[in-house]
């Protein structure tokens, strides 16, 4: 029976090196060189091996170490940062003239998102220059399985092996893969490993932040300060009518049409799997009221799940609702319609629409309809069941939902799976409601990532929040946030596989 851990880049490395037979290791410490060499030094089987382990005083010196096994014909490693690399310039350069004898491989991490204490660099650059074969995984499987077939064209071709990570892999122990851009708080890229094994990106999106800006979109958004719909675009506060921006419908969708999906964030990575966002609203933003401070925290685990934490200050009564707008598509291949997916949503009632797709303020039962989810289906198996008006107002599906779960995150509140690929989302919530948006008007008018034309049900919206309207529904949860509170929310994207 196959044994499978989820490991750290740097421990997948260090555990294929081990398996690869190698007699030694040497590095200056550092990032990825300690989590590597101390990953060996505590292996068992490294220990039966009585494998050679020394910390050097430079990269050079530990450049020049490893050589010296290679020369006795032993199979060697030695690991550095990307400056690391500019300090054994020298030795590495040498060796593709000298060449080596056992096995060699250079391991270099490299930062290019500039999240180190030094700038970033491309050590590529060097292993072009010395003419010495070069080799880059793009996951953890790879960093491992890379490292057996490294060493082979080491020994066959007489001349060092240089392995290129980038620290994201390095220090993730996850399989799937996030990319974001603090314009709207964006997820931009989602890669997900699906049944076969292979990294499908199951967001829709586009390749340049120009197209983000140029083509109006809630691509990936972190949506403030109001998610969903509000009447008119207008709620009474404390006596006042406060009227906001009509962008949709005669209502105000998401914020308004200069929303904060619209807006720079602040970001600060906390670490390479975490990052925080932060958006400063002025008193007056789309004509909400109060200063506000709110902030988006994504965070990636070792359980294949992104952790969407939101919080909000305020030195003024105002309303917050915030959610994320990613529309999935779980095939990797958004030229196809996600009617295939097979969706649960742990909810017994919904909130229906009018023609404007405005909430009507009722609270119906999904039991005996379209709407019910509750037993899995796939999405397209009632969707153009026009004859329930439901489905005719929203043009298929694009309600809110009232979820069963009542606040506790550890309940899914909902789950798509899509057959062919095998890839499954949960979603976990405290909030009280999830939209559920089947990409509806998506018309074919929009190109997105490579060149790839959005077309009508490409995705599956699933977006946690309070329900539509709420500020004009005195018994619904309130979306009312004073000075002096914090506004919480959380929404968990987890993902697996189903083979």
């Amino acid at each position: 029976m196959a044994e499978k851990k989820l490991l750290l880049g740097d421990e997948a490395i260090a555990l294929g090196a081990i398996h690869a037979g190698i007699s030694g290791v040497y590095a200056y410490p550092g990032t990825p060189s300690t989590e590597i060499t101390e990953f060996i030094q505590n292996n068992r089987l490294a220990k039966e091996r009585k494998l050679h382990s020394t910390w050097c005083t430079n990269e050079k010196t530990a450049m020049e170490a490893a050589l010296g096994m290679s020369y006795a014909g032993k199979r060697a490693l030695v690991c550095m940062k990307h400056v690391g690399m500019n300090v054994a310039a020298d030795a590495f350069v040498n060796s593709a003239i000298t060449g080596v004898n056992g096995g060699l491989v250079v391991l270099a991490a490299d930062d290019p998102s500039m999240h180190s204490s030094q700038n970033e660099q491309d050590s590529r650059f060097y292993g072009k220059f010395a003419m010495i074969p070069m080799l880059e995984p793009s996951s953890q499987q790879e960093a491992y399985d890379m490292m057996d077939y490294a060493y082979t064209l080491s020994e066959k071709l007489k001349l060092p092996v240089l392995m290129r990570v980038v620290t994201r892999l390095a220090h993730s122990r996850a399989g799937v893969e996030v990319c974001i851009t603090n314009f709207g708080g964006r997820i931009v890229s989602i890669m997900v490993p699906d049944k076969n094994g292979k990294m499908q990106d199951v967001v829709l999106g586009f390749d340049s932040i120009a197209d983000y800006i140029n083509v109006p979109s809630d691509f990936g958004a972190s949506i403030g300060r109001y998610a969903n719909r509000i009447n008119q675009g207008r709620f009474v506060l404390d006596g006042d009518t406060i009227q906001l921006p009509q962008n949709n419908f005669g209502h105000c969708l998401h914020g308004g049409p200069k929303g904060w999906q619209y807006q720079v964030y602040e970001a600060n990575l906390i670490d390479p799997m975490t990052l925080e966002l932060t958006r400063i609203s002025p008193d007056g933003d789309e004509n909400f009221p109060g200063n506000v401070t709110a902030k988006v925290t994504y965070t990636l685990t070792e359980d294949n799940a992104i952790d969407i934490k939101y919080s909000a200050t305020t030195d003024k009564k105002t309303i917050i609702n915030m959610t994320n707008h990613s529309y999935f598509n779980l095939t990797g291949n958004p030229s196809k319609a996600s009617t295939d997916n097979i969706l649960y949503v742990n909810a017994d009632y919904y909130t229906p629409v009018d023609s404007t797709f405005m909430t009507t303020g009722e609270i119906a039962p999904v039991k005996d309809t379209p709407m019910d989810f509750t037993t899995p289906k796939t999405v397209g198996q009632d969707i153009s069941n026009y004859d329930f008006v439901q489905l005719k107002n929203g043009n298929g599906y694009d309600h809110n939902w009232v979820l069963n779960t009542k606040g506790d995150i550890s309940q899914v509140a909902a789950k798509l799976t899509s057959p062919e690929s095998g890839i499954t989302l949960e979603v976990y919530t405290n909030e009280p409601g999830i939209q559920v948006y089947t990409g509806n008007f998506l018309d074919g008018t929009v190109t997105g990532k490579k060149g790839i034309v959005y077309n009508q049900r490409a995705s599956v919206c699933l977006e946690t929040q309070h329900y539509p309207d709420s500020p004009n529904k005195v018994d619904w949860p309130s979306v009312v946030l004073e000075p002096g509170q914090t506004y919480n929310s959380e929404c968990i994207f987890k993902f697996s596989v189903e083979k």
